[in-house]
């Protein structure tokens, strides 16, 4: 898991290197009902990752993946699981290690 620092570094790199446009163009990515499930392997991080946005809210980093193969399945999963329950509580994997960097690690 990477520190915000570490994350924000890796994300401006990316932007300013042309990285971040070059990885959205292997994607996979669903819409259906409000819910936009968008996974892609993220600059900043260099890991496979799972987004979901519904109804133009807050994006939530629902799941990451060490590999192409597992993003697909994982992001196919996704998609299944809001199709059967769009209003399915999903909890931020915090990939930039926030909650613990400003002190507030899970219990």
């Amino acid at each position: 898991m990477s520190d915000p620092l570490s994350g924000m570094l890796g994300m401006m790199r990316s932007l300013a290197t042309g990285s971040f446009e070059k990885s959205r163009k292997d994607i996979f990515r669903d819409e259906f009902d409000g819910v936009i499930v968008d996974t892609v392997c993220t600059p900043d991080t260099g890991k496979w990752e799972t987004g979901i946005q519904r109804d133009k809210g807050n994006w939530v980093i629902a799941q990451q993946y060490k590999t192409r193969d597992l993003a697909k399945q994982g992001h196919d999963e996704w998609v299944r699981r809001l199709r059967e329950n769009p209003k399915l509580e999903i909890e931020d994997v915090d990939v930039w290690n926030i909650n613990s960097f400003f002190g507030e690690d899970e219990d």
